[in-house]
């Protein structure tokens, strides 16, 4: 039940339904942000596409590349990845594959560790995505450079070069 429901979901997004940031106005809680640990994970795959023999690359593997990439491109924009850092920023997939067009939404939540409220992880920015695409445009390289650009955008603002 839980796939046809996530796939009818995907369904209605025919191509780049475009971006969304939440909470609010928050993108200046990024000032000043410079070191943190950062993630690529997949949450949702659902690889199968029942109407054709096509299916999503192999899981394991997609996510390793995506995270080597998201990473190095974090790194190019000019912030520290650090493993050891408690804050923490996540770039979270979720992917289906029918009719050979893969539908994928990206979310994006930087958490901040904090000690004033009893050490636990506060969620300071978020953003969304989601996009749709022929199953040769779905690259790690391609969700991991989304989830970068999607930082990037509001990270930039607030952080120059």
């Amino acid at each position: 039940m839980k796939k046809i429901m996530l796939i009818g979901l995907f369904s209605l997004l025919t191509g780049t339904v475009g971006a969304a940031t939440f909470p609010l106005f928050n993108e200046q809680a990024l000032e000043g942000v410079k070191t943190f640990d950062a993630k690529f994970r997949i949450l949702i795959w659902l690889e199968e596409d029942r109407l054709t023999e096509e299916t999503l690359p192999d899981e394991e593997l997609f996510q390793t590349n995506a995270n080597d990439a998201f990473i190095l491109g974090l790194r190019r924009d000019g912030v520290t990845v650090n493993e050891m850092s408690l804050d923490t920023l996540y770039c979270d997939i979720n992917a289906s594959m029918n009719f050979n067009v893969v539908t994928w939404s990206v979310n994006l939540d930087y958490y901040k560790w904090s000690l004033e409220e009893e050490g636990v992880h506060t969620l300071l920015w978020e953003a969304r995505y989601h996009s749709s695409a022929g199953i040769s445009e779905f690259t790690p390289e391609a969700i991991a450079k989304q989830c970068q650009d999607l930082f990037a955008k509001s990270w930039l603002k607030w952080n120059p070069k």
